[in-house]
């Protein structure tokens, strides 16, 4: 049987028992004088003569002696992982992004290694449909945002890549939280191998109030990626929860914040802010806005209030899609809702996301390359638990986090909930397969959420009088009886 890890095809047929081949990959790729030739010739052909645990002790002592001398010619060695890189992804192409994780376990920087593989994959797309391809397999559900998106972050690469002025692109993204606003950006930005700025408009208060300004947050990114304007100039800049500066969402008049985001509108002009955050006399650094991206998103919860209310006057009741009424969106339903128009008229885009159905968040868990499940399955190997999940389970897990309505985000919150005897007590798993099914899930879940209820339900208690007691319908102590019932 053949599978691939870090683009390496490997014969597992061949592979002694005991032998991790993916760890083993892994470390081929990182040493940095490990030969690309020689792991080709090592995993890719017949591997009977091969001594995979003196192989391993190679590579471990090849990466420290790395460590030992990367501090004296950093540079150097930065300059031996990039070639390393580019030649290992012209040999055997890419790999999934979260292969990278493993190399956590021998306390590596994946960042220097996830640089030069970015920078290779982003010159690996010609057109907008090879980036919408690349980011569907990690956001589920939302086909029409990526397709429109893709162009966008398309033109934004041709415009500093190639120098061409095309027209600038900004867009609002919308929609209920833990449905992937700033998962979608930050992957389109990931392939574009340039600074991600992603500021969270909630911590932001006025220039010259005490707290986090969008000038200090600008100095932090000029700090992370080491003073370099040239890179800086070219980045994707994301303002999240625009709709919580609101003038009508606000604690106090928030409407000189969004007054400040207009100066990223400005043609042929810079933005300035200080080279140290705490030092008021410090130098001013510009900030070219010409090759800026600008990107918004928002929950903006209760819109949908606003758009039925301006429908009534504007379309027959029988012509509306109740079910979906954030697709009817224009400028002025955010108006009402509390934004400037001067800020709007700049935005060039406003980009519903579409709920995220049952299906949706199952295919997230099953087939999203960076699925929390395979987190936690990665997490029970290094604790020498074979742990798998069924189709039922991964099934009723997708259920249970559409029946909380948190989104995407709540799946770890529920697997972590679902597994927590399995870590706390994970001795009792060593070195045993562990397969996770419907039942499984429901009973971990369901009883640690109802254990006052079903421990109702063991003692025989009236139904109708525990609906009284909980102050809740029958209905609701049915429901909740149906789970018991197929759980016991």
């Amino acid at each position: 049987m053949e599978k691939k890890f870090f683009g390496v095809p490997c014969q597992l047929d061949n592979i002694p028992e005991g032998i991790n081949i993916q760890e083993l990959v892994a470390l081929a790729f990182a040493a940095p004088k490990f030969r690309v030739e020689t792991a080709q010739k090592v995993f890719t052909t017949d591997s009977s003569e091969v001594n995979y645990q003196k192989l391993r002790e190679a590579l471990l002592q090849d990466l420290n002696n790395f460590f030992e001398y990367s501090e004296i010619d950093e540079v150097y060695y930065n300059k031996l992982i990039n070639e390393k890189t580019a030649k290992w992804i012209k040999t055997f192409g890419f790999w999934e992004e979260s292969e990278f994780n493993i190399l956590l376990r021998f306390n590596l920087d994946i960042k220097i290694y996830l640089t030069e593989f970015r920078k290779n994959l982003c010159a690996t797309f010609a057109s907008p449909k090879e980036m919408q391809i690349h980011v569907s397999k990690y956001v589920k559900g939302q086909d029409n945002v990526i397709r429109k998106l893709s162009i966008y972050f398309y033109d934004h690469f041709l415009r500093f890549k190639l120098n061409i002025n095309f027209p600038k692109i900004s867009f609002l993204l919308l929609g209920n939280t833990g449905i992937g606003k700033s998962y979608t950006i930050a992957k389109f930005a990931e392939i574009m191998n340039v600074p991600y700025i992603s500021i969270n408009l909630v911590d932001i208060v006025p220039e010259g109030v005490v707290g986090k300004t969008i000038s200090k947050e600008l100095c932090y990114a000029y700090l992370k990626y080491d003073k370099d304007i040239d890179k800086l100039k070219n980045s994707i800049i994301e303002f999240s929860e625009l709709d919580k500066i609101a003038n009508n969402n606000s604690d106090y008049d928030r409407s000189s914040i969004q007054g400040e985001l207009l100066r990223f509108f400005e043609k042929g002009k810079s933005i300035s802010f200080q080279n140290n955050p705490y030092d008021a006399n410090s130098t001013l650094i510009e900030l070219p806005l010409e090759n800026l991206m600008i990107a918004f998103n928002g929950a903006f919860s209760g819109i949908e209030d606003i758009i039925r209310k301006r429908l009534k006057n504007e379309i027959s009741i029988e012509l509306v899609d109740y079910n979906n009424l954030i697709s009817y969106l224009s400028k002025y339903d955010l108006i009402a809702y509390g934004l400037l128009p001067e800020l709007l008229s700049r935005i060039s885009n406003y980009i519903p996301l579409s709920p995220l159905a049952i299906d949706d968040l199952y295919n997230i868990i099953k087939n999203s390359p960076e699925s929390d499940l395979n987190a936690h399955i990665q997490k029970c190997e290094l604790l020498d638990i074979n742990l798998k999940f069924s189709d039922d389970a991964i099934s009723e897990i997708a259920k249970i986090v559409f029946n909380e309505g948190l989104g995407a985000r709540n799946i770890n919150s529920v697997i972590y909930n679902v597994l927590e005897n399995v870590y706390s007590e994970f001795d009792k798993y060593k070195y045993s397969e562990l397969i996770v099914d419907s039942a499984f899930i429901k009973q971990k879940y369901y009883f640690s959420k109802y254990q006052s209820l079903f421990n109702s339900f063991i003692k025989n208690e009236n139904l109708e009088v525990l609906a009284k007691k909980y102050q809740v319908s029958i209905d609701s102590i049915l429901d909740i009886y149906n789970i018991y019932k197929s759980i016991h």
